[in-house]
């Protein structure tokens, strides 16, 4: 199956011990003692059948289980190693000892590249889910342009014409579609693509990665989906043919393929999908791309194994949109037939512009229409007089202080200055003239808030 948990430790890829290494170490230790036992009388010496016996009952030894042997042998404590120190001479219980680490040495290093490995297939599936989410970002403010679109149209040629009801159709198809191929265009960009989680891969070949992520929490109707194998990518505009590159890649998996027959987990159904870009508009191109691939893949297992693809099982499709031209490729390993997620066909933003009917030319009577719908265009705002006033005692000012280089640093309190004294002697000119009148200081007062307010009324321009 692509995805299966487990209830206990999870595994990943094929590293770690095999089951039958502790069977090899202990045909390894019956070995040792057989030729420890053979004690011949002038020692081990080298070139003699003894001696050879020995070396071979030490190369017999798993590289991954040397070092625990090393350790038991030095330590002198179980009847081998008592055994062990008795029998052989200090120079050949070191070189003994020094094919132990030098085994343990090759364990170390070929973990060291399983673990290279593993980190370079964790880089390339963290791309690949940058790329998803991005792509199903782009499918979403497509689909939103497109429903403006269609509101447009409508309210053109009228809610109930046939050329509104027929794009309105168009438009929830493209809805249900995307719901049915896991994109939710109401989620955030974190939940587009749901991550794999805890889950364990079997019947991949390379099983499932472990995750740098907690679980994710999936909506309604989201399904996990299975990471390819590989991803053949680099396809030129409109066009199906592969480059030398790519035919290395198919390659690579067919020999992946082959090898697995030599396992007990051989690959028995393969799965090959194919994207057309943004740009493209041809309905059967991805199709054309899968197959095109299908048969590079049969060929080369052709070379590499003849008649293994009759016990294969082939399946091409074609997905419609993706940000990038490939052909992605599924293995599966298992006598049962893989789950497959429903086959939905995303439309290029390319073709699906190609399906929008094209607007005519406007009558008068849908101009009048427009008119009387369009609201009319907001007034420029207003100022008063007391901010009309004091704009243009500050770009005389401005003009002024530049002119004479004075330092921007001195020219906000030189400005705020002017402001104060021509405030002052406003106020000082308004209480002159309205105190001559000798009116009552209420009368007076009434008058001065009067003209004071009469600065911030807004002036008509």
């Amino acid at each position: 199956m692509y995805l299966s948990s487990s209830s206990g430790s999870e595994s990943a890829g094929f590293s770690g011990l095999s089951a039958t290494d502790e069977e090899l170490l202990q045909q390894s230790r019956s070995a040792i003692k057989a030729a420890l036992d053979l004690n011949p009388v002038g020692g081990y010496v080298a070139g003699s059948s003894a001696a050879r016996a020995l070396e071979a009952a030490f190369d017999s030894v798993p590289p991954c289980k040397a070092p625990d042997l090393a350790k038991e042998l030095s330590d002198g404590q179980t009847a081998l190693a008592r055994l062990f120190g008795y029998r052989l001479a200090t120079p050949t219980r070191q070189r003994m000892l020094d094919k132990l680490i030098a085994k343990a040495n090759v364990c170390l290093a070929q973990q060291a590249e399983e673990r290279r490995k593993l980190a370079e297939e964790i880089k390339r599936r963290e791309e690949q889910e940058r790329l998803r989410n991005q792509a199903f970002k782009q499918m979403c403010d497509f689909t939103r342009q497109t429903e403006l679109l269609v509101e447009q149209v409508c309210q053109r040629v009228g809610e109930n014409s046939p050329i509104c009801r027929q794009q309105r159709d168009k438009l929830r198809q493209m809805q249900e579609d995307n719901r049915k191929n896991g994109i939710f265009c109401n989620l955030p960009q974190s939940q587009l693509r749901p991550s794999p989680g805890s889950a364990r891969l079997s019947g991949y070949g390379l099983g499932q990665l472990p995750s740098r992520r907690g679980p994710t929490l999936l909506p309604p109707n989201m399904q996990l989906r299975m990471p390819p194998h590989e991803t053949i990518e680099g396809f030129a505009r409109d066009a199906a043919s592969l480059s030398s590159s790519q035919i290395d890649r198919v390659n690579r998996v067919a020999d992946f393929i082959a090898r697995s027959w030599t396992t007990t987990s051989p690959i028995t159904s393969v799965r090959l999908t194919g994207y057309i870009n943004r740009d493209e508009w041809q309905s059967g191109l991805g199709a054309r791309r899968a197959t095109a691939v299908r048969d590079a893949l049969i060929s080369a297992l052709n070379r590499l194994r003849p008649g293994l693809v009759t016990r294969i099982n082939w399946t091409t499709e074609d997905r419609g949109f993706s940000m990038t031209s490939k052909v992605e490729i599924y293995l599966w390993a298992g006598p049962t037939a893989p789950p497959v997620p429903p086959l939905v066909r995303l439309p290029s933003p390319a073709e699906a512009a190609r399906t929008i009917v094209p607007l005519g030319p406007e009558t008068a009577e849908q101009r009048i229409q427009r008119i009387l719908r369009e609201l009319p265009p907001a007034p420029p705002p207003r100022r008063s007089f007391n901010q009309m006033f004091w704009q243009r005692v500050d770009e005389q000012l401005n003009a002024t202080m530049s002119r004479l280089n004075i330092p921007r640093s001195l020219r906000p309190h030189i400005r705020d200055g002017v402001h104060a004294a021509i405030r002052r002697g406003s106020e000082a000119l308004l209480n002159e003239i309205v105190g001559t009148t000798r009116l009552p200081s209420e009368v007076q007062e009434a008058i001065r808030t009067t003209a004071r307010a009469l600065l911030d009324v807004p002036v008509a321009r």
